[in-house]
């Protein structure tokens, strides 16, 4: 287990440091008309596969989640709301069986040092008919490559285009006939041996995940 621990570790770290790069060479250009624009086939496409009320009945579980984490001040959530701001991103990425989902939590730094803000990993799995939520790597957003003003968090809708940019990019692409279609490739973190290294069917999965989920609640357990 501390094996795997440790290979997920070096492998948030690899996947910050590479976002960190992209994120130097965007600079401010950001095409604000493009990314919106995409976010808007991304998020119909979601809804296509799962319907409009279950996309939002989805949404609304990852915050309730979260909400009740912090309640119970679980590890990583024990949040200083004086520190720092969170929101979940509205754009919700579902496979094509709709039993996988990738969105981003992002976090505004309010602390008078702070220079820089974040955008973190979300994923969702569905198994027998129950959404559960965990969160994967981050991405460090140094506000010198967006604005003038360092001291100033940016705002949720500028890590929300950061994030379609550098997050969500490989979540559609075009078939031979030049029509958009979900690119399965893009959920397969969820499958990474930084995860299992010996996970070989769904089930295997399903129970590695789940394992996760019951981690976090048990470190809450040890420390009462």
């Amino acid at each position: 287990m501390l094996k795997q621990e440790s290979k997920l570790k070096i492998f948030w770290g690899l996947l910050s440091l590479s976002f960190l790069a992209l994120s130097c060479s965007e600079f401010t250009r950001l095409d604000e008309k493009g990314l919106t624009k995409k976010r808007e086939i991304f998020m119909k496409t979601s809804m296509n596969i799962i319907g409009e009320q279950n996309y939002w009945s989805v949404y609304n579980q990852i915050n309730d989640s979260i909400n009740n984490w912090k309640k119970q001040k679980l590890e990583w959530y024990d949040e200083d709301s004086t520190k720092s701001q969170y929101q979940i991103d509205s754009l919700l990425c579902f496979n094509a069986q709709g039993d996988k989902m990738i969105t981003t939590r992002m976090a505004r730094g309010l602390e008078d040092n702070s220079t820089m803000d974040a955008v973190l990993y979300y994923y969702g799995v569905k198994i027998e008919r129950k959404w559960y939520f965990f969160s994967g790597p981050i991405m460090h957003v140094p506000r010198k490559y967006y604005q003038k003003d360092i001291h100033t968090p940016l705002s949720f809708e500028k890590l929300k285009l950061i994030a379609t940019s550098n997050m969500y990019s490989g979540y559609l692409k075009k078939n031979l006939w030049g029509k958009w279609e979900i690119n399965e490739g893009f959920f397969s973190d969820l499958t990474s041996q930084a995860w299992c290294s010996d996970c070989v069917t769904q089930e295997d999965w399903n129970k590695r995940y789940l394992s996760i989920i019951r981690r976090k609640w048990s470190k809450k357990e040890t420390t009462l």
